[in-house]
């Protein structure tokens, strides 16, 4: 079936310069234009008139075509099949759309909004217990890169005195030079992981 429409000159423009980028046919474009606004439209003006599945849990994850939240694989949501394929409404959207029909939709909608919260408060409790374990590891490995510093620093000291005495002895020297580069190295890691705890301090506590 053929169609004569009457279009701006700009959106002509545009619709050119369009097609000739992704090398498609104005036809195929327009078709495809044509299809996304039906479509939207009846998931805006409709969704109670589509057919959805019951409720079940994603296996790949969707886009819910009330809301446009994610849906992440494992997530509870509806399904139907549309023009273009599938169609996702998350279980939020659905609740909300029908906690009018029944007492049982609202409380069932009321105790999904709380296990929703609750979800998030403890998806926040487990980044805070990993941060403190990361802490607890930080400081750790500061003590003791510490303290082995301390002790690198000792036996230098026991080396320029024995240096003193035998200056003649060349392979000690060199052992001293590779001592003082590993010193070096320890120092230098010492003072990012000071610098990182510091960072860590000053870092804001996000609220769910």
């Amino acid at each position: 079936m053929k169609l004569l429409l009457s279009i701006d000159d700009n959106l002509v423009k545009r619709l050119e310069k369009y097609c000739k980028d992704h090398k498609l046919p104005k036809s195929t474009v327009i078709e495809n234009l044509l299809k996304d606004f039906f479509e939207k439209g009846s998931t805006k003006d409709d969704i109670k008139n589509i057919t959805w599945s019951k409720p079940l849990p994603l296996r790949y994850g969707g886009t819910c075509v009330k809301c446009k939240r994610r849906i992440e694989a494992g997530e509870l949501a509806l399904l139907s099949k549309g023009v273009e394929g599938w169609l996702f409404l998350c279980y939020d959207c659905y609740l909300k759309i029908n906690e009018k029909a029944s007492d049982d939709v609202k409380r069932i909608y009321k105790y999904y909004k709380e296990l929703r919260k609750v979800k998030n408060l403890l998806n926040y409790a487990r980044a805070e217990l990993d941060e403190v374990v990361d802490k607890i590891n930080l400081y750790e490995m500061y003590d003791k890169l510490d303290k082995l510093d301390d002790e690198l620093y000792s036996t230098i000291r026991s080396l320029y005195d024995y240096l003193e005495k035998v200056e003649s002895n060349v392979d000690l020297k060199k052992i001293l030079e590779e001592i003082e580069k590993i010193r070096e190295e320890l120092l230098k890691i010492s003072e990012f992981i000071t610098y990182f705890l510091k960072k860590k301090r000053k870092k804001k506590v996000i609220e769910v």
